[in-house]
């Protein structure tokens, strides 16, 4: 899915129709309510999970067998007992996306400690949602063995590049320090620390020697400190902190503090060509707690005195000196590195796509949440810059003053304070799907694909198989029931409704059936467009009306037909232009779970409301 518009408006018309948007906007903000009545909904997961009791054991031959697995590793580790081998990672072409790639890791488990840690990474995994942290896009469970299907990152790790090239210059350093220190921000701000940050563990996007963009990955030891601090000994000696290897009191624990220890090992490594403490574990550890290690001679001679002070910053025994992830962001070696080669048409066409969104039915945007969060960093590419470029705090989430400085740098480049937060506002609301106050990076992504991302083939299937709970080519009147009241975290919807509603929706679209196929979700989606466009003559009935209720209704859409109620006339300059297109979808695969606020979406669609 390409990640730019090719129908970008140059710079002065996208200002000229973001400043009439935005005045159509504050004219139409006298209706009450019009927040309030959205539901939320988690895009973190948005993510096909097959690993329920609930959901059919099939093999993973048979289910994964929409990709092309290369049996050469492209990964290996995770050696237990006796040399048995419990992990491998592959890699494996996607059929049904074309030139799509991803990974595959295979881990066995061997005991329930083993299973127990499997299933904490997928939990963890899935509230990670950062430009920098690798993709888990689905998992399956075959007996004793799980797959992780994930990002695939082809530029391979730094290490790697290490090796290939040698010693890394500081320009690509200095960039690359700030995006892992980024990842750390975000998963610390998420109460969860990394504990085996290495080398091995940030890989590149793209295989160009001089491409600088990175992921995190191998969160599989990764640790939360919600509950309280960490204690357990885990990670790769070279750039485990000394509080992780040799605590000296064993009732203290450590805090994600020791994610940064590693990365000023991180940077010594890839600054000098070696690690910073040698000898026996002893030894290291004594080294460690003494700060002794060089930076001076051979391989430091060329290195820039910043650079140095930031890694004798991060190398602190004291764990409340030692920086922390945003200090490192703000450290003079980084403050002046480039956060995203995105230019301003771009970021221009992107915010205009973003407005678009905002006004998109509400399943519209359930439907692209579901495909961004699957999308990995060759479709987001431009997004990507985008929101990168409005991150100025680099924290990994947006807010409010940074998406207004965002149109004010594009549309208004010349009088920043001509965009409020005022004007802002309302889009910022509607671009904030789960209702946390800030914008998410899928959030973000979903929005900048705006009208054309529903032009790709798969949307529509990745929308349905979003329901297919059994993932049998089917959606199911108990499925739509699970879905919908998995979804009510308010519980407003009682079990009755639901079954209700559910049934009628198959009743509607199932063509005498007790499940409707992917033709017949592709009738319901036809009838989301034809409503959108107000050309649906087709009358539902009470319950489907009902679950809205008569006052929940903040944005109306015009029925021009005798069969629909008639409701309030828009003026023209507040009616919304995107529209769906039918399209026929090939792929797609998503997990139901906290995803049911999409169907609530689906009603307020077909009952032409918002």
């Amino acid at each position: 899915m390409s990640s730019q518009n090719p129908r970008a408006p140059s710079p002065s018309t996208a200002r000229v129709e973001s400043t009439k948007s935005l005045q159509s906007r504050q004219r139409g903000q006298t209706e009450e309510g019009q927040r309030n009545s959205r539901v939320s909904f988690d895009t973190t997961s948005l993510m096909s999970e097959r690993v329920d009791a609930e959901i059919s054991k099939r093999s993973f031959r048979e289910r994964g067998s929409r990709y092309d697995i290369d049996m050469r590793e492209i990964g290996i580790g995770g050696y237990g007992k006796a040399g048995f081998r419990w992990k491998a990672v592959f890699l494996a072409k996607d059929r049904m996306f074309k030139d799509r790639e991803v990974a595959i890791k295979k881990v066995v488990k061997i005991d329930e400690e083993k299973d127990s840690a499997f299933k904490k990474e997928v939990i963890i995994m899935k509230r990670l949602d950062h430009p920098n942290i690798c993709r888990l896009f689905e998992t399956y469970e075959q007996g004793r063995v799980m797959y992780f299907v994930i990002e695939f990152c082809e530029g391979g790790d730094l290490f790697d590049r290490y090796s290939n090239y040698g010693k890394l210059p500081e320009t690509m350093m200095a960039p690359i320090i700030k995006q892992v220190a980024s990842a750390l921000k975000y998963a610390h701000s998420k109460g969860i620390a990394h504990r085996d940050l290495k080398l091995e563990n940030i890989c590149f996007c793209e295989k160009s020697p001089s491409s600088t963009h990175v992921k995190v990955i191998d969160w599989g030891l990764a640790g939360s400190f919600e509950q309280g601090r960490m204690k357990s000994s885990v990670g790769t000696s070279t750039y485990s902190a000394p509080e992780v290897l040799d605590p000296e009191d064993d009732d203290d624990g450590y805090t994600c503090a020791c994610d940064l220890w590693s990365l000023g090992v991180v940077a010594y490594v890839a600054l000098s060509g070696k690690p910073p403490f040698w000898g026996s574990p002893k030894q290291q550890v004594a080294r460690m707690r003494a700060e002794k290690y060089p930076l001076s001679g051979e391989f430091w001679d060329t290195v820039s005195s910043d650079a140095k002070d930031l890694i004798h910053q991060l190398l602190k025994t004291d764990v409340q000196v030692r920086l922390s992830a945003d200090q490192v962001i703000s450290h003079p070696w980084l403050k002046t590195s480039p956060a995203s080669p995105a230019e301003t048409p771009l970021l221009a066409q992107v915010l205009s796509n973003l407005e678009q969104f905002s006004r998109a039915p509400d399943f519209f945007t359930f439907c692209v949440a579901s495909v961004a969060r699957q999308l990995d960093h060759r479709s987001l590419g431009g997004i990507r810059d985008a929101f990168l470029m409005l991150d100025k705090n680099c924290d990994g989430i947006l807010t409010l003053n940074e998406i207004r400085e965002g149109y004010a740098k594009a549309f208004h480049p010349d009088d920043p304070e001509a965009v409020t937060e005022a004007e802002v506002q309302e889009i910022f609301s509607y671009l904030d799907l789960d209702g946390s106050g800030r914008i998410t990076y899928t959030e973000f992504c979903a929005a900048g694909l705006g009208e054309d991302g529903f032009a790709d083939e798969h949307v529509l299937w990745s929308a349905f198989k979003t329901f297919d709970i059994h993932d049998d080519g089917k959606i199911s009147k108990e499925e739509l029931r699970q879905v919908l009241q998995r979804a009510d975290i308010t519980q407003v919807w009682t079990a009755g409704v639901c079954e209700e509603v559910a049934e009628e929706v198959v009743q509607f679209f199932g063509n005498g059936s007790d499940s409707i196929n992917f033709d017949e979700w592709l009738s319901l989606m036809r009838e989301c467009s034809a409503r959108h466009n107000e050309v649906s003559p087709r009358r539902f009935s009470q319950s489907l009306q009902s679950l809205l209720g008569e006052n929940q209704s903040s944005f109306v859409l015009e029925a021009k037909n005798a069969d629909v109620s008639p409701v309030e006339e828009e003026k023209p300059e507040d009616r919304p232009e995107i529209s769906l297109p039918v399209v026929h979808a090939k792929s797609g695969y998503f997990d139901s779970e906290c995803c049911g606020s999409g169907l609530r979406r689906l009603y307020r669609s077909l009952s032409g409301r918002r």
